[in-house]
């Protein structure tokens, strides 16, 4: 099968192209058909109109919801061409979907574009996640969400449980995952202590989140997916959710969250899932997660190439020196004022990796403080 055989490709008249303003992004946005050619660094939108097993039934009616408003808001990307696929056809079964779900992204990743999931319920990362593995691709995941989704049974939601059944698998693939903005009402001790301390991943509750929005940009300038749940957003901003809840980020730091992803060096899946319009009110979260995409286009559009693989002469080095123990190689790009610093491979001596920090891991480094992110990398490579 084809590409096109798992869409129904989306027809711009549903939603009345005559009535956006003509500096739209109805204007804009191209329709998907099966002579269509891709061009790289296209973003292309998918949406996937599933909920089977969530608790979240109406979130499948979301896509054109969300579609609506986002072709609705203004025109500011010069840069870069917006392709709707339309909507991923249903499976006959929730795996089938999956099938399906995990086909497509595989078939986009090789075109080298950015996907933007409308979703749907998060568990859609999973095949996201799969079609990274099948490529043999290493892969960093950043979910943004008010619970870790690792301790509710699959059989109650397996949108509840879909970190869970990622983790489960043991993927040589997953080399980092992330939790932004966790609420500890809503997760146990034992989890936090088995991401942070077992595994070695990341987990920034939500308070710290919001005190230093700043110092999730490393996290995110490294995601190759990002998933985030409308529910980690307070819902005053975003009731259409069935898991809201009075706390959580408020519109305008997940629109900032939603940038910094679009601005990162790795990412190629963004994702906004768990939205139920049965519960919004007045296409209240419609529109924010209309706007949260306009900001990851945004970041797209104003993306800087400071990546990694560019020359290292362009970047100022320096080195710091711990207690005789470890010496930390830091990077700043000249063009971007962004951090890095460098993980040596013990057991390849003439190779490194760059994993992304900011300047605040800089200055720990000189009050001779080995920062977090630094030490569970270095855990982690060798």
């Amino acid at each position: 099968m084809n590409l096109p055989d798992y869409l129904t490709i989306h027809s711009i008249s549903k939603i009345d192209i005559e009535s956006f303003n003509s500096k739209s992004l109805a204007k804009k946005i191209v329709q998907f058909d099966s002579k269509f050619k891709f061009r790289k660094n296209d973003v292309v939108l998918l949406g996937v109109e599933e909920s089977r097993g969530s608790q979240n039934k109406n979130s499948k009616k979301s896509p054109d919801i969300v579609r609506k408003q986002l072709y609705s808001l203004s025109d500011f990307f010069q840069k870069q061409r917006i392709v709707d696929l339309g909507n991923l056809k249903q499976g006959n079964t929730l795996a089938d979907t999956y099938a399906a779900l995990q086909f497509v992204i595989s078939e986009l990743i090789h075109k080298h574009v950015y996907i933007v999931l409308l979703g749907g319920t998060q568990n859609l990362t999973n095949p996201c996640f799969n079609a990274c593995e099948k490529a043999k691709r290493l892969t960093n995941i950043v979910s943004v969400d008010s619970r870790f989704d690792i301790g509710i049974e699959e059989e109650i939601d397996v949108s509840q449980n879909h970190v869970g059944n990622i983790l489960k698998k043991g993927s040589k693939f997953l080399f980092d995952y992330s939790n932004i903005g966790y609420q500890s009402y809503f997760v146990s001790k034992e989890d936090i202590d088995l991401l942070n301390t077992k595994l070695l991943f990341e987990a920034t509750r939500l308070g710290k989140a919001r005190a230093e929005l700043y110092e999730l940009e490393p996290c995110l300038r490294d995601a190759h997916i990002v998933s985030f749940d409308i529910g980690a957003i307070r819902s005053e901003s975003a009731p259409g959710n069935y898991y809201a809840s009075p706390n959580g980020f408020t519109a305008e730091e997940a629109c900032q969250i939603s940038r910094y992803a679009g601005l990162g060096n790795s990412i190629f899946v963004f994702g906004v899932f768990e939205f139920n319009p049965s519960l919004d009110i007045n296409n209240q979260t419609a529109m924010l997660i209309a706007q949260m995409i306009w900001y990851f286009i945004d970041g797209l559009n104003y993306k800087k190439e400071d990546a990694n693989h560019i020359d290292l002469n362009k970047f100022i080095k320096y080195i710091v020196k711990l207690n005789n123990e470890y010496t930390i190689t830091f990077y700043k790009s000249e063009l971007t004022n962004r951090w890095w610093f460098e993980i040596p491979y013990q057991k390849l001596k003439d190779r490194n990796a760059l994993i992304s920090c900011s300047y605040k891991d800089y200055l720990r480094a000189c009050e001779q403080e080995v920062p977090d992110r630094w030490w569970r990398s270095y855990q982690k490579i060798n």
